[in-house]
C-alpha cells in the first residue's frame, strides 16, 4: 500500500496546469465467503511493446552507415527451460540508428511469474551479425555471432521476471522510465562502460497483461472478479477540457479474501494523457492509504482505453455491510507543444 495526500472520497487529479476532481462515491459489498480455497490460475495475454532502438555505440565500419537493427522477444514460464519467442523483420528497418519501432507484441501463459527476454541484434551485410548490450548485468555485447543470430541466452540480453498478480517486475536489470513517454528503458550503458565500445544500446519498451484470478465455481471463496461492476462514471477536471471515463469491478467481495480489482480508464478528450498513480482506498482503511498498481506510468492517446490491475487484501473481521471505495487517479495531460504538465 501507498501513502496519499487527499482526503477520503473518491477523486482524480488531472492537469492542464493543475486540477482535482471529485467524482461520486460508489460501494464495494462485503458478504461472508462460502469457500476459502483460491482458484487456479488462468491462461492470458501478456503483452510486450517495443517503442524504440536506440545505439550508444558504434555498430558499423566505416562507409557501412547506420545499424540495421533486428531484435527477438522471448517469454518463458518454466523457469527459462523452454522459451516461446518472436522475430521482428530483418531489419526492422535499415541505417537508422534511433528507430521508433512501434511494435505491440503478444503471448498467451499460463503462469503469473514470467521471464521476458529481449535480444537486440544488427544485420551485418559483409560479415556475420552483432549482438547489442542492452542490459546493466556485466558482460557487453559480441561482434560477428551469427547470420542471423539465433534466440538464446547471450551477454548483453535483457532477462527480467514479470509477476502478473501484481504488474511489477520481481527482478529486473536496471530500468530507468523515460520522462516524455513514460516508458522503460534498458541500457547496456548502465553498467558503466560508458569509455568502452561493448555494443552499448538502448531499448525502450513496456510490459502489460490482462491476467485475472479464475472465479470459484462455486460462488465463493477468494476471488470475486465476476461480480457486477460500477456505474460508468465521467470524469471532468476543474479548469480544463479533458474528460475520461472509469468503470471498476468487482462490486461484491468475500471477507479475508485477496481480489484483483480493475479500473478502466478512457481518455474521452482531445489530447494524450499520462496516468502515473491509480489506487483503490476502502472506507476501513485510513484515508491517506492505498492499494495500488505498479502498471504505471501509462501513456494515453484520446479515445483510448487502459484496464489497470489492483491487488488488495480484504480483512476478515470487517462487518458485512456496504462500504465506500475511493478511487484516485493522477495525471498529466500533454499541452499543444508536446509538453507533460506537473502532476502533484
Amino acid at each position: 500500500m501507498r501513502k496519499g495526500v487527499y482526503a477520503k472520497g473518491v477523486c482524480v487529479c488531472i492537469m492542464i496546469l493543475i486540477a482535482t476532481v471529485v467524482m461520486s462515491t460508489s460501494v464495494i459489498e462485503a458478504s461472508v465467503p462460502i469457500n476459502s480455497e483460491m482458484p487456479t490460475k488462468a491462461t492470458y495475454t501478456l503483452y510486450v511493446y517495443i517503442y524504440r532502438i536506440v545505439g550508444e555505440d558504434y555498430f558499423e565500419g566505416f562507409g557501412e552507415g547506420d545499424p540495421d537493427w533486428y531484435y527477438y522477444v522471448g517469454v518463458s514460464t518454466d523457469g527459462g527451460s523452454t522459451w516461446s519467442y518472436i522475430t521482428s523483420d530483418i531489419p526492422v528497418a535499415k541505417d537508422t540508428n534511433d528507430l521508433i519501432v512501434d511494435q505491440l507484441w503478444n503471448f498467451q501463459v499460463d503462469s503469473t511469474s514470467v521471464l521476458i527476454r529481449i535480444q537486440l541484434c544488427e544485420d551485418d551485410s559483409v560479415s556475420a551479425d552483432d549482438l547489442a548490450d542492452i542490459s546493466s548485468t556485466s558482460g557487453g555485447g559480441s561482434d560477428n555471432v551469427g547470420s542471423p543470430i539465433s534466440f538464446g541466452s547471450y551477454r548483453g540480453n535483457f532477462v527480467g521476471e514479470w509477476d502478473s498478480a501484481s504488474d511489477s517486475w520481481s527482478w529486473s536489470p536496471e530500468l530507468a522510465i523515460h520522462s516524455s513517454t513514460g516508458y522503460w528503458v534498458t541500457s547496456g550503458s548502465y553498467d558503466g562502460s560508458t569509455d568502452t565500445d561493448e555494443n552499448d544500446a538502448s531499448v525502450y519498451f513496456y510490459v502489460y497483461d490482462d491476467y485475472e484470478p479464475v472465479t470459484d465455481s462455486s460462488g465463493g471463496g477468494g476471488d470475486s472478479s465476476g461480480s457486477d461492476t460500477a456505474e460508468d462514471s465521467n470524469i471532468i477536471p476543474q479548469g480544463g477540457t479533458w474528460r475520461c471515463t472509469v468503470h471498476y469491478g468487482p462490486t461484491k467481495v468475500d471477507k479475508g479474501s485477496t481480489i484483483k480489482f480493475t479500473v478502466e480508464v478512457t481518455n474521452e478528450g482531445s489530447n494524450a494523457i499520462k496516468i502515473t498513480f491509480v489506487g483503490i482506498n476502502f472506507e476501513w482503511m485510513s484515508s491517506n492509504m492505498y492499494y495500488y498498481t505498479n502498471d504505471v506510468p501509462v501513456v494515453l492517446e484520446s479515445n483510448k482505453t487502459h484496464t489497470f490491475y489492483i491487488n488488495a487484501k480484504i480483512p476478515q473481521d470487517i462487518s458485512t455491510q456496504n462500504y465506500e471505495v475511493t478511487i484516485r487517479i493522477e495525471a498529466s495531460e500533454m499541452d499543444q507543444y508536446g509538453n507533460w504538465g506537473i502532476v502533484t
